[in-house]
């Protein structure tokens, strides 16, 4: 089955008439998915039939138990609603890298996540329902501005191609890469994708992007400052006409850095592989949430709502549209600070300040004397090329001691884990200049730390931090 930009246009101007209307009208769109999908997962799924079995008909959000990725894959034949989907057959799928771009069964789009907590899960979704998101994630919070000279390059697109560099994790079917891979077969022939693995050296992202000359750039923000540092230095030389992010939190430096390196109006996008498109952020740089897409509650350690300007220990979030594979008030370790007062753009939808996910950047030294930047994205990517373990956790105890803990699944050997774990990150290491400096403990646990007072585990982090300053 094929992807239809008819169908992903049609869904894209009923959610924008929907919007226009204002916040009432979205909350009533809201309620009403909320409600058909309950009413679908109680009939067609038998673990939520038996989680909603005292819900009454006439519930609120508040009533429904919440659910975790623990629970969802313990219980994945059970959660999902279509038969076809079988947690064995789909694991065997995307253990096939060759599979990475196809459906599977040729109806269904999987991607994988790995989570801010380190336990391995992925997502199903119909095409349908992977059309539903293509359509928000088309719009926007509010109007744009238009980079100068787009129309001229758009024009010109259509005969040789409108030019996307994406700089993703490749080949464990993240959604980033996904997305730009399984779409409507008109945007594939008006379009050239070109992925660039987070795993690459910066130098050799550098002369990718110098031959490519995209039109349009997508990364992480850590990725994307450090490609900004080298425009601005003389080594980059691309003029995209827009910039977008995702995956991490894009900080003010960053946002300045990549204004002043490209000019161009940075569009943060703030989801997840259980949602996929969450919110945006709109011209004055607030977040808002795509409350027609999902419903995320803010949330303190015991589930309890927090009001405005507080921040939440954690979130639930209610996928509206995949039917699929039901994720209701799914436990997700962000945390987020919602906002009260309107927003200046003027968009119909809440805003919410973005404080989570504050997994750690690695900073360790080359013999040289130089420091070499891993952020926490392309590390994820590498845990998830390794088979055969249900958690992991990495720690910088020292510049250039790095422990990595694994949680190896039941009836595996935990040595040949750890050795894949090993020869993985040994050649990351160096590939980057680093390989001889850096001392890698790699180590088989029954559980990750976790802080005594949150119980959160931290997936990435470093007990040494940044490097120095330079003196000026």
């Amino acid at each position: 089955m094929e992807m239809s930009l008819r169908r992903i246009l049609r869904k894209a101007s009923q959610f924008q008439k929907i919007r226009d209307q204002g916040p009432g009208a979205i909350r009533a769109y809201q309620q009403e998915q909320l409600n058909r999908l309950v009413n679908y997962a109680r009939n067609k799924s038998p673990l939520y039939r038996e989680l909603y079995h005292r819900v009454p008909e006439r519930f609120v959000l508040q009533d429904l138990p919440v659910t975790s990725k623990s629970l969802i894959m313990e219980h994945y034949d059970e959660m999902v609603t279509d038969p076809r989907l079988k947690k064995a057959a789909i694991q065997q799928f995307i253990e096939d890298t060759s599979n990475e771009g196809n459906t599977y069964q040729g109806e269904f789009v999987i991607t994988h996540t790995s989570g801010t907590t380190g336990l391995r899960g992925f997502v199903a979704q119909h095409i349908t329902e992977w059309e539903t998101f293509f359509a928000l994630n088309s719009l926007k919070p509010c109007r744009a501005p238009s980079t100068p000279g787009t129309w001229p390059r758009l024009l010109r697109s259509i005969v040789s191609g409108f030019r996307v560099a994406v700089i993703a994790g490749t080949g464990v079917y993240l959604v980033t890469p996904q997305a730009f891979l399984i779409m409507p077969p008109v945007l594939k022939r008006l379009s050239r994708v070109d992925l660039i693995s987070t795993l690459l050296p910066v130098n050799e992202m550098v002369d990718r992007l110098n031959r490519f000359q995209p039109d349009r750039v997508h990364g992480y923000p850590t990725m994307l400052e450090a490609l900004a540092h080298k425009q601005l230095e003389g080594e980059l030389h691309i003029r995209p006409l827009d910039i977008s992010s995702s995956s991490e939190p894009l900080t003010p430096r960053a946002r300045n850095t990549l204004k002043a390196a490209f000019g161009v109006f940075v569009e943060n996008t703030y989801g997840a592989t259980e949602t996929w498109v969450m919110g945006k952020e709109c011209l004055y740089g607030q977040m808002h949430l795509f409350i027609d897409g999902c419903i995320v509650e803010p949330v303190d350690q015991h589930n309890q709502p927090i009001p405005p300007g507080k921040q939440s220990a954690k979130i639930l979030v209610t996928n509206l549209h995949n039917l699929s594979q039901p994720m209701l008030r799914y436990e997700m370790s962000d945390s987020i600070m919602p906002q009260d007062d309107a927003c200046p753009c003027g968009s119909p939808l809440p805003t919410i300040q973005l404080t989570g996910r504050e997994d750690d950047t690695i900073y360790c030294q080359a013999p040289d004397g130089t420091y070499v930047a891993f952020p926490p994205m392309p590390l994820e990517t590498l845990m998830l090329g390794v088979k055969g373990y249900s958690m992991f956790q990495i720690e910088q105890e020292e510049r250039n001691l790095i422990r990595i803990r694994i949680v190896p699944s039941k009836g595996v050997d935990p040595g040949k884990v750890r050795q894949q774990v090993h020869t993985q990150f040994c050649t990351h290491f160096r590939r980057h200049g680093v390989g001889e400096s850096v001392t890698l403990e790699v180590e088989a646990v029954e559980e990750v730390l976790r802080s005594k007072v949150s119980g959160k585990g931290k997936q990435i982090s470093s007990l040494v931090g940044p490097p120095p300053a330079k003196p000026r």
